[in-house]
C-alpha cells in the first residue's frame, strides 16, 4: 500500500483548508502513530508546515467501526466549526477559537450531515436522522441553534437533507430526498434560502429509487449537485447496478447534465467539489461485487471525475494499491491547490465483506492537487 499516515489507522470524512499550507481534516481514528487508541475523543489533523499532525478532543462519545459521519468548515485560519456522529449514538459539534477546539451543545442528536460556518456568529449544521428527530436544518446566530422552518414544498416530505451549501450569508442551497402523498412517487427536491426562507425551487419526482448525494456552488450562480437511481434490470430492483444522476444551476434554472458513466459502470457517487463555474471535481466508487458477497477479488476502487472545458471527463487517479479506497470530501482553497481525504484498506481474499469490515481495516487516505496533478500524500515515518 501507499500509505498517506503511517501506523495510523482509520478514516478521514470531512477536510477544510484556509490555505495552501493550512487546514483541519476530522476522522474517525483507531490508533495514532505514537500508540494512542482514542476511545471517547473526536480526532481532528492539523495540516501546517507540510505535516498532519492529531488533535485528539475529548467529546465523551465512544468510537465505532461501523458508520462515522463527519464535517468540518474553517471560515478562518483563527475560526472554524466540526460535528461527528456515529451509529453508537454519538454526536458532537466543536468549536476552534483562541486557538483551540471546545465542545459545545449540539442542536440535535440526529446523524450529522454537514457543517459550514460563515463566521463566528453564523453558522450552519444539516442532520440526516435519528431516533424520532427528523432531517432538519439549523442556524446557529453566535448564541443559539435556531432549526429552519422547511415546510414550504408544495406538499413535499423530507425523508433525508443530504447536503447543503451557503453562498452568501442571505442566499443558500439544500438537497433532499423526498416523498410525495403518493406512496409509489418520490425523488429529489432542490431547496433555495433566500429573505430568510426556505422553499422548493425544483424537483425531479415520479415513480423512482433516488438518492441525491452532493451539491457544489462555485458562486450564487453556479452549481452542481450529483444523485444516484436504482434502475430496475430485466425488472430487478435488488442488487443492480446505481444510474449516476448530475444536475447543473446556472441561467437561474436546474437541468439534468450527462456524465460520462453507464449504469454497467455501478459507480456510486459521493464527493463533489466545484473551484471555478470552469472546473470542478467529483469523486464516487466502482465495485467488483457488492457488500456481504464473498469473493476472491472484492474491490471498491475511486472513480474520479474532472469538470473542464464545459464538460465532465472521466481522469485517472492515483494508486494506493489497496483492494478498496474511496474519497469521502474535497477542499480546494484555490483552483490550482486541494486536498481530497477518505480511505484505503484491504479486504483477504475469500473474506465476506461488510461495510465494518472495510472501515476496520482501513487507514487514512490523503491525495493533494498541485501543478495540475492528483498524488497520494505521504508522510515520514
Amino acid at each position: 500500500l501507499v500509505i498517506s499516515l503511517p501506523g495510523t489507522k482509520g478514516i478521514f470524512a470531512g477536510v477544510s483548508m484556509v490555505s495552501p499550507t493550512e487546514g483541519w481534516a476530522i476522522g474517525a481514528i483507531s490508533q495514532t502513530p505514537s500508540g494512542e487508541v482514542p476511545q471517547n475523543d473526536a480526532t481532528l489533523y492539523h495540516y501546517k508546515n507540510g505535516v498532519w499532525s492529531p488533535v485528539l478532543i475529548p467529546v465523551g462519545v465512544p468510537k465505532t467501526r461501523g458508520v462515522f459521519y463527519g464535517s468540518i468548515s474553517m471560515d478562518s485560519a483563527s475560526d472554524g466549526w466540526a460535528a461527528g456522529s456515529n451509529n453508537r449514538g454519538g454526536v458532537f459539534v466543536l468549536h476552534y477559537t483562541g486557538g483551540r477546539w471546545s465542545q459545545v451543545p449540539a442542536p440535535s442528536q440526529s446523524d450529522v450531515g454537514r457543517i459550514q460556518a460563515l463566521s463566528p456568529t453564523s453558522v450552519w449544521l444539516s442532520t440526516r436522522f435519528g431516533g424520532s428527530q427528523p432531517p432538519a436544518l439549523y442556524h446557529f446566530d453566535g448564541e443559539t441553534w435556531n432549526e429552519q422552518n422547511l415546510s414550504s414544498l408544495g406538499g413535499l416530505q423530507i425523508i433525508s437533507v443530504t447536503d447543503f451549501q451557503m453562498v452568501s450569508a442571505s442566499e443558500g442551497w439544500a438537497v433532499a430526498s423526498v416523498s410525495t402523498a403518493t406512496a409509489s412517487d418520490g425523488g429529489i427536491a432542490f431547496l433555495h434560502y433566500r429573505n430568510g426562507v426556505w422553499s422548493l425551487a425544483y424537483s425531479v419526482l415520479g415513480n423512482i429509487t433516488a438518492e441525491p448525494d452532493h451539491l457544489a456552488f462555485s458562486s450564487p450562480d453556479d452549481g452542481w449537485a450529483n444523485a444516484s437511481e436504482i434502475v430496475p434490470v430485466n425488472g430487478n430492483t435488488y442488487r443492480v447496478p446505481l444510474k449516476q444522476l448530475v444536475y447543473h444551476y446556472t441561467n437561474g434554472q436546474w437541468h439534468a447534465a450527462s456524465l460520462p458513466l453507464a449504469q454497467s459502470d455501478d459507480v456510486m457517487l459521493d464527493a463533489l467539489a466545484m473551484p471555478s463555474a470552469s472546473e470542478g471535481w467529483m469523486a464516487g466508487i466502482d465495485h467488483s461485487s457488492l457488500s456481504g458477497d464473498t469473493t476472491t477479488n472484492f474491490s471498491q476502487n475511486i472513480v474520479l471525475l474532472h469538470y473542464v472545458h464545459g464538460s465532465w471527463q472521466r481522469t485517472s487517479s492515483p494508486q494506493s494499491g489497496a483492494t478498496n479506497d474511496a474519497i469521502l470530501s474535497f477542499s480546494f482553497p484555490s483552483p490550482e491547490d486541494g486536498w481530497a481525504v477518505g480511505y484505503e484498506s484491504n479486504i483477504p481474499a475469500g473474506d465476506t465483506v461488510t461495510d465494518t469490515d472495510i472501515l476496520a481495516r482501513a487507514q487514512p487516505l490523503l491525495l493533494h492537487y498541485h501543478d495540475g496533478a492528483w498524488t497520494i500524500y505521504q508522510q515520514a515515518g
